[in-house]
């Protein structure tokens, strides 16, 4: 089964009434009961007057126009992800299911997804003539390790050296998890070897101003001077 990425980040929220909500955008969902008002949506849309809200969501959904007699999907897809302790937020429409998992487990929740036999599609792969650039996942840490456990790498780029593979499994869950963090490997094996990060909407240690970013990137010491 095919389940795509959605591309942007997802918030869920409270707010005081329906009305303030904008209808226009293309991507909510909206929960009314007696006791509250509930908004999905993209982070970037959420209104000005939430009451309370919970960032860092990110969603799958499955393509296509899901018959109502099917029985089991939800179960499977959270069965899988239970396995591993990631929760997860589902909302469903007339066509098909959202599946919602929080920022820092989507890699895992890719790869133990992948690994039941999931097709997940959608995600960010860039090449070049030696490297590629993807997100990080958990098989990662090894290599993670290897290289951010050099005393020549962590201090000039503003973090100690790592001390265990548990340690960068942390790192790769809870830092380079962030949505526009990419791990930079080497294309013949896939090996990572460091990584690269662009900050976006003054979420930067440079500015607050919402039309700069900035770019970040360390490398392993095997590597410098490579040109790479």
């Amino acid at each position: 089964m095919e389940l795509r990425l959605l591309p942007f980040p997802i918030s869920v929220c409270k707010v005081e009434d329906v009305w303030t909500i904008d209808l226009t955008k293309e991507f909510y969902f909206i929960g009314r009961t007696w006791e509250e008002v509930s908004l999905v949506c993209r982070t970037e849309d959420v209104p000005a007057d939430v009451t309370e809200r919970e960032d860092g969501w990110r969603g799958f959904y499955i393509p296509g126009v899901l018959d109502f007699s099917l029985t089991g999907i939800l179960a499977g897809i959270a069965n899988v992800l239970a396995s591993q302790q990631i929760s997860l937020f589902a909302v469903s429409t007339y066509n098909t299911d959202y599946i919602l998992v929080k920022q820092k487990d989507l890699e895992r929740a890719v790869q133990v997804l992948e690994e039941a036999g999931y097709q997940v599609t959608g995600r960010k792969i860039l090449k070049t003539e030696r490297l590629l650039l993807r997100r990080w996942t958990d098989s990662d840490a090894e290599d993670l390790f290897h290289y951010a456990s050099d005393p020549a790498v962590g201090p000039i780029a503003g973090w100690p050296p790592h001390q265990s593979i548990e340690e960068s499994r942390d790192v790769i869950r809870h830092v380079l998890s962030a949505p526009e963090n990419y791990a930079i490997c080497l294309k013949e094996d896939g090996r990572a070897i460091g990584t690269i990060e662009l900050k976006l909407k003054g979420h930067t240690d440079m500015t607050d101003r919402e039309d700069e970013c900035e770019m970040g990137y360390w490398l392993a010491k095997p590597f410098w001077g490579q040109g790479i």
